[in-house]
Parts: structure tokens; sequence; C-alpha cells
């Protein structure tokens, strides 16, 4: 993983199929935990970024996992 600092507040994130696959379950995990505070603004931020993640990462990773499954399957 290779983060580069671009304008004020944007960080340019380079990851290999695996760390976005990762990246995408950490994300439902913690999505799902009781660690995440229930405030209302905590809640509506998590799910504006699980909406970026299911719209951006989300088919990748799928894909990532599938033919991981195959070549281990073999």
């Amino acid at each position: 993983m290779k983060a580069i600092a671009e304008q004020e507040g944007t960080i340019q994130i380079t990851m290999t199929s695996e760390e976005v696959a990762t990246l995408v379950d950490l994300c439902y995990a913690a999505a799902a935990s009781d660690l995440i505070p229930r405030r209302r603004d905590s809640q509506l931020r998590v799910n504006r970024f699980l909406d970026d993640v299911q719209c951006n990462l989300f088919e990748g990773a799928q894909q990532f996992w599938q033919q991981r499954g195959r070549s281990t399957a073999a």
C-alpha cells in the first residue's frame, strides 16, 4: 500500500487487489461492530463510507476472493 498526500485534505492510496479486498471485508466487519458509536452523525458517516465502498470497491474485492478460492481449490 502506498499513500501520497495530494491537495489539502486529499490522499491518493494505491493498493493491491488483495489489500482492497481486505479493506472491504474490514469495513463490513467494522460496520457490524458494537464499537462504532450509535450517534446519528457517526452512523451517517459510516453509512456514507460503506456506500462508497459498495459502489467503488465491492465488485473487485468479490472477484479477487472468488479467484483466490478457485486457485486454492485446484
